[in-house]
This record gives structure tokens, C-alpha cells and sequence, in this order.
């Protein structure tokens, strides 16, 4: 049987979603899903092409509806994956955050906007939140013990 290039990619995303709805939650920790995801990404929208274009307007227009499918992706994620919530009557967004350093909490964003503000860390039913333990020189690795200190907060 033929398929055309849409029919393939849509039987190939079907398959993906299968498989993803298997997994385990500690299936979904595996640094090759993430480096796949990337490689996924720039074969979708390659952003070191931007240089051959005289600006990035120009990138945009000549790469417009594979810059649309990934703003797409962005929208998908940002309105069903940042949750609106409350608390002592001020409304905020958490977010999912791309590090995860503890086994026994998970990291967050919580703030006025999806995907930004504070980062947070929950763990034996309490938060925390994270203020920059000090200052970062430009290129200079943060590593865990010395990246953020996490102070309580009511």
C-alpha cells in the first residue's frame, strides 16, 4: 500500500502516541528519548539555517508553515500543560520544568505567566522555591549543590 508523505507521518505520529500512552513514567526518563526529541525538532525546523537568510523575518517566510507546526506544538503544550491555579487569593501558572534534579520531589515553574517564574520544588507534601544562590559567570557550569538554595515558604 502507497501512502502519501501525510498519511505516513500522521500513521507514524498514531504509532508514537500508542506508545507513549504505554510507557511508565519512569520509562520517560532515558536521555535518549530526550536527545531523539531534539533531533525530532531541527529535522522539523532547522534553527542554524537562520544564518543563511539576510534576517530572521526572511527565515520565517521561507520556512512558514514549518515555523507554524512548531508554534503550534509551543500552543498545544503552553494552554494544556501550564495549570491556572490558586493560592491565598493570587493566581498563578505552574509548569512542568525541564530539570528535574530530585528522585523524591518533582521541579516547577510557578508564576504569573506558563512556563515562567519561580522555580519550585515539591517534596514530602511541601513546596519550596528557589532564589539564585549566587552569581554565574558567562559559560560557567551550575552544578546541583550549588545551582539554587531552596528556602520554605507558607
Amino acid at each position: 500500500m502507497s501512502y502519501s508523505k501525510i498519511e505516513k507521518i500522521s500513521h507514524l505520529i498514531g504509532e508514537l502516541e500508542r506508545a507513549f500512552k504505554e510507557f511508565s513514567d519512569e520509562d520517560f526518563d532515558d536521555i535518549k528519548l530526550f536527545e531523539e526529541m531534539d533531533s525530532l525538532f531541527v529535522s522539523i525546523l532547522d534553527p542554524s539555517n537562520v544564518s543563511t537568510h539576510p534576517n530572521i523575518a526572511e527565515f520565517l517566510l521561507t520556512n512558514k508553515h514549518r515555523s507554524q507546526f512548531l508554534a503550534h506544538i509551543r500552543y498545544v503544550i503552553t494552554h494544556n500543560y501550564s495549570f491556572k491555579g490558586s493560592k491565598n487569593g493570587h493566581e498563578a501558572f505552574v509548569s512542568p520544568n525541564h530539570i528535574q534534579w530530585y528522585d523524591d520531589g518533582v521541579m516547577f515553574l510557578e508564576g504569573k505567566e506558563p512556563f515562567l517564574g519561580f522555580i519550585g520544588l515539591y517534596r514530602n507534601k511541601e513546596a519550596r522555591y528557589a532564589i539564585a544562590a549566587r552569581d554565574a559567570k558567562d559559560g560557567e557550569e551550575l552544578s546541583k549543590p550549588f545551582a539554587y538554595q531552596y528556602h520554605h515558604h507558607r
